[in-house]
């Protein structure tokens, strides 16, 4: 986690979307959470965003991505969105 910035609430879920991927199923998951600039002691709601892939095959595992700031919610989009169509199109 970035020490510049503290997550002063729980995770919480905007979008879901679930697909099946070389015989596992992959759920995405994009989270928001807010957040507390330890250097300036500003607080800002829904200032962390996260990208939380879970793979359920033989063996769960989960990768995931967290953005802080100001282009956290546009950078959050961007790779939700860009998981979503590699899958659509196989790449």
């Amino acid at each position: 986690m970035s020490k510049r910035y503290k997550i002063t609430t729980g995770w919480q879920t905007s979008d879901r979307y679930r697909f099946d991927s070389d015989g596992e199923t992959v759920t995405l998951v994009r989270e928001y959470a807010d957040i507390k600039d330890t250097q300036g002691g500003y607080e800002y709601s829904q200032g962390a965003w996260r990208v939380k892939a879970t793979y359920a095959s033989g063996r769960s595992h989960t990768r995931a991505r967290t953005f802080y700031g100001e282009l956290a919610w546009n950078s959050s989009q961007r790779l939700f969105d860009d998981v979503i169509l590699a899958q659509r199109f196989g790449q």
